[in-house]
């Protein structure tokens, strides 16, 4: 845990350096609460529209698969449905990765989406603002350390998405910074 708060808290000071907006990354802790041999999500019917509805249902398309990911180790669906230069979707795949390859794991903490406000493009990225929810959950960092809690929580994120050859993809995620 101290690792990943380091991260972040390394990551906020560079980007306080770059004279860039104050944009923090939310917390990639909260994980999924399906069996760890359950089968990646499928998208709906509605992610393949280009629409608001259709970016909407992208967001809540991806946190079903970081959810999945979180739960299992197995990021390579979250992967293809992140951009490649999409820092925030980086260090959630990193971090289940990591966690998985050292033997630790995650459980509970499934995120849901409400109270989506869409900033919609259909020739250029779109915006998605959302009331994240993740539920309490367990954290193991590695197979020889303690189980910890995640306490519930909700935080305020936007995710900018674009439409590509294979359909939505999640260019950046940021936490939304109250005033």
């Amino acid at each position: 845990m101290r690792t990943i708060a380091a991260l972040i808290a390394g990551l906020l000071l560079l980007a306080a350096c770059t004279g860039e907006p104050d944009v923090r990354e939310p917390d990639p802790t909260p994980s999924a609460s399906a069996s760890p041999t359950s089968a990646p999500p499928m998208p709906s019917s509605q992610v393949a529209e280009d629409s608001p509805e259709g970016a909407t249902a992208f967001v809540d398309f991806w946190l079903k698969a970081s959810n999945h990911s979180a739960l299992t180790g197995d990021t390579d669906l979250l992967e293809n449905i992140s951009a490649d230069e999409c820092q925030g979707c980086r260090r959630y795949i990193d971090l289940y990765e990591q966690i998985y390859e050292a033997g630790g794991a995650l459980r509970g903490g499934e995120r849901t989406i409400s109270e989506t406000t869409v900033d919609y493009s259909a020739t250029g990225e779109s915006f998605v603002e959302a009331n994240v929810n993740a539920a309490k959950g367990q954290e193991q960092q590695r197979d020889d350390s303690e189980v910890k809690e995640t306490p519930a929580n909700t935080v305020d994120l936007t995710f900018e998405i674009e439409r590509a050859e294979s359909g939505w993809i999640l260019g950046e995620i940021a936490l939304i910074e109250e005033d």
